[in-house]
């Protein structure tokens, strides 16, 4: 029986990770306890199959910080797939958005359940350019606060004040 996972980042690339596993007795499979006979990984590891996911780029980018608000995970048996399902991650609350490129370029995510002024976060992009909006969600979504993803190089304010 095989299992495989995947999803498209931020950028439009592809990942995904699948491992095969021999069924017990009763039919059964436990990836938390079981090594995978094949796959992108070996050994036991709960977590193998998000960490050993791999990249079919679809883009010019690609980031080491992928953020994938879907996966999608499905069970094959002999070539077939059986089941499919969509997991959603935790940045689907509900937020306002307010994107913006002048003075700076960035978004600012504010989760709909607040009504008052709070104090709010700051994610800041690296080397690779661009604003990380896909990590503001996942924060503000589980911190329950304001999220300002600001951009600093490349068309970035670095970038347009140099």
């Amino acid at each position: 029986m095989t299992i495989s996972i995947s999803g498209t980042d931020q950028f439009g690339n592809i990942w995904e990770s699948r491992a095969s596993y021999r069924l017990d007795s009763s039919g059964a499979m436990d990836t938390a306890s079981s090594p995978p006979l094949q796959g992108t990984y070996s050994g036991v590891d709960p977590a193998g199959l998000f960490w050993s996911m791999r990249c079919q780029p679809q883009s010019d980018m690609v980031s080491p910080f992928i953020v994938m608000p879907e996966l999608e995970v499905s069970l094959i048996h002999n070539g077939k797939v059986i089941e499919t399902k969509k997991i959603v991650r935790v940045a689907s609350v509900d937020m306002e958005r307010y994107e913006f490129k002048i003075p700076v370029i960035g978004v600012f995510l504010k989760p709909k359940e607040l009504n008052k002024p709070s104090p709010a976060l700051i994610v800041l992009d690296g080397s690779e350019g661009g604003y990380k909006e896909g990590w503001a969600k996942i924060i503000a979504s589980r911190v329950k606060m304001p999220t300002l993803a600001i951009a600093l190089f490349r068309n970035g304010w670095i970038a347009s004040h140099s």
